[in-house]
This record gives structure tokens, C-alpha cells and sequence, in this order.
């Protein structure tokens, strides 16, 4: 009799345990879903968007604010927004261009899941960066000490973001150059014209040229989220 009742309470503890591991990993599930679909955590780890953001800012972003993305799956999703003119966005980095085929597929996946934090190489290495929508698809821009033009398709002539985007704070002057990166950059010409699904991204630290400016237009599918909040905006503010 007291063997049957031992080995009950056994058995009671060990489905309590499988419960309860069963509704951790539903917690991590969720929360992962949650991560991945409406909410997602950043840290900003350059000044290319002081003073509004400095180095170290924590960051929230919200990929629902444009649309589920999932195109590149042969999955078209209707998208009740674009990225509008001033929207401050996670991109993912021109320096990253999947692969065709499968592999392509798995890893535009595996970047989609972890927000565009990580690729696969040595040592795994975060690949995004965070800037403001400047221009829009179809208009066309230029650069002048270090103000962006715009001028739309109704060729009205040029409207600087200052008049654009009034209120905006930058830091100008005294730029230290293209960044050493690996590989060639090509310039931003005398004139750029945004194509179907081209965005305009810049940093609004003018000083630091990491940016549009020398990567050029970020395809539609690079922008990853929006900015909404930043509990540390890093520099000792919060």
C-alpha cells in the first residue's frame, strides 16, 4: 500500500514537472512570436544619430508599423503603411546581400526571426543600422554641405529638408569621411533618382558619413522597423 502511494506522488510530481516546462517553453514561444511580430530591442552602437540618439541608446522598434514583410517568401502580405519622410528605421546594412537560391531564402529568414541582428560568419556580428527616412521613391536628390534636396515627381524644383522635415536637429561639419570600410563604396553622384522601392537614409550626425550619402538608396526590403521609443538614449540620457 505505501509503495502504490509513493510511487503515485512519483508520478503526480513528474507531470507537474512536464507541466511546468511545458508552459515555460509556451512562455519562450510566445515571447519570441512577440519579438519577432510587434516588438523588438536595439542598441545604437555609434553617434550617427546624436543628438537625438547617442551611443549605448536602447532602442524600441515595431516592424507592425509597416506591414508583416514576408514577400521575399512568396508570401505578398497587404502593407497598411510605407516608411514615410522623418520615420527614424532599423535597416538592415548594405554591406549584407544574401545569397541566391535555398540558402538565400534560409538566411533572408533567420534575419527576419532575429530582427536583422546577426548574420553567420566568424564570430557572428550585428549588421543593422538605424537612420532617418530622408526620400522617398521617385524623387530625386542631392547633397549640399551636408543638406539633403528633394525634389519630388510633380517638378516643382528643390525643397531642402530643412523645410521638409522643420524641427529636426543635425550636427554638421568638420565630417570625418567615409569610415574604413572592406570594400568600395560607390559615391553619391550629383544627382540621385530613387527607383520603385528606393529610400533615401541618413544619419542625422552629419559628421559621420555612414549613410546614403556613400552606400546609396536602401531597398524597400532592408527596412526592418520603426523606431517608437528609447528608454536610454544613451550618453548619460534617459
Amino acid at each position: 500500500m505505501r509503495e502504490r502511494i509513493f510511487a503515485s506522488r512519483q508520478e503526480r510530481r513528474r507531470q507537474m514537472k512536464i507541466l511546468w516546462i511545458k508552459r515555460l517553453l509556451l512562455v519562450a514561444v510566445l515571447f519570441n512570436l512577440l519579438q519577432m511580430c510587434a516588438l523588438r530591442t536595439y542598441r545604437l552602437d555609434s553617434e550617427v544619430m546624436a543628438p537625438l540618439y547617442h551611443r549605448g541608446a536602447f532602442l524600441v522598434a515595431t516592424p507592425l508599423a509597416y506591414g508583416l514583410d514576408l514577400d521575399w517568401l512568396g508570401v505578398p502580405l497587404p502593407r497598411w503603411r510605407e516608411p514615410a519622410r522623418g520615420d527614424v528605421v532599423v535597416a538592415v546594412s548594405p554591406f549584407w546581400d544574401p545569397p541566391e537560391g535555398a540558402a538565400g531564402v534560409g538566411l533572408r529568414l533567420l534575419d527576419y526571426v532575429t530582427g536583422g541582428r546577426w548574420i553567420p560568419g566568424p564570430g557572428w556580428r550585428v549588421h543593422y543600422v538605424v537612420l532617418r527616412v530622408v526620400g522617398l521613391p521617385g524623387e530625386r536628390i542631392r547633397v549640399r554641405d551636408d543638406v539633403v534636396y528633394v525634389r519630388g515627381a510633380d517638378e516643382r524644383g528643390w525643397v531642402s529638408e530643412e523645410v521638409l522635415l522643420p524641427g529636426m536637429t543635425r550636427l554638421r561639419g568638420g565630417g570625418e569621411g567615409p569610415p574604413p570600410f572592406d570594400r568600395v563604396i560607390p559615391a553619391l553622384q550629383e544627382e540621385m533618382v530613387l527607383g520603385e522601392g528606393e529610400y533615401f537614409l541618413v544619419g542625422d550626425n552629419r559628421r559621420l558619413v555612414a549613410d546614403s550619402r556613400i552606400f546609396g538608396p536602401f531597398e524597400r526590403w532592408r527596412i526592418r522597423a520603426m523606431v517608437m521609443w528609447a528608454p536610454i538614449r544613451g550618453g548619460g540620457e534617459e
